[in-house]
């Protein structure tokens, strides 16, 4: 026999059981879109640093043309005078065709990049800023800026640096 109260009860029940699944899709989506996310702004990180460590790394073969950042306190870059790779160039001219092809293939992947004198410090320090995103590779307060006049890094900041060189009193 059947009883009549308890008709369309299995299919509450089924449609409970979708409800639940749905949510459980759902947040496992969200667990992957953020996945993504992280997974994204880690190789940014990662190439960043790269890019950091190639110019910091051409700069310290180059000691002599690595005076040419002494006196600017930021340097975001110029056009080179000389194709280094066809024609011997000062140490200067190498210099900037350096950080003009470090530039170049950070600009591949939608980055910026700058040399600036560390802030606070007591010799003539310079950092290499990487920059992505809504983020310049510059020093101050504004919204944009990576770090403040600290050194410490602005909130949702999507940039690294690295301590450089220095110059010899």
């Amino acid at each position: 026999m059947f009883i009549k109260n308890q008709q369309g009860v299995g299919l509450l029940e089924v449609m409970v059981a979708l409800m639940l699944l749905a949510i459980a899709v759902l947040g496992y989506a969200a667990m992957q879109v953020r996945a993504t996310n992280v997974s994204l702004e880690a190789d940014n990180q990662t190439r960043a640093v790269e890019f950091a460590r190639d110019l910091h790394e051409r700069m310290r073969v180059n000691r002599e043309g690595m005076r040419r950042f002494q006196t600017t306190g930021t340097y975001t870059g110029g056009t080179p005078s000389t194709n280094c790779r066809t024609t011997n160039c000062t140490p200067e001219n190498l210099a900037i065709f350096d950080f003009d092809q470090v530039q170049r293939n950070a600009e591949n992947f939608a980055m910026s990049i700058a040399i600036h004198r560390c802030p606070n410090a007591t010799a003539q320090r310079h950092c290499i800023y990487v920059a992505w995103g809504d983020t310049t590779p510059t020093i101050g307060n504004g919204a944009t800026d990576c770090t403040d006049d600290n050194n410490v890094y602005r909130t949702n900041a999507q940039c690294t640096f690295m301590e450089s060189f220095s110059y010899a009193k």
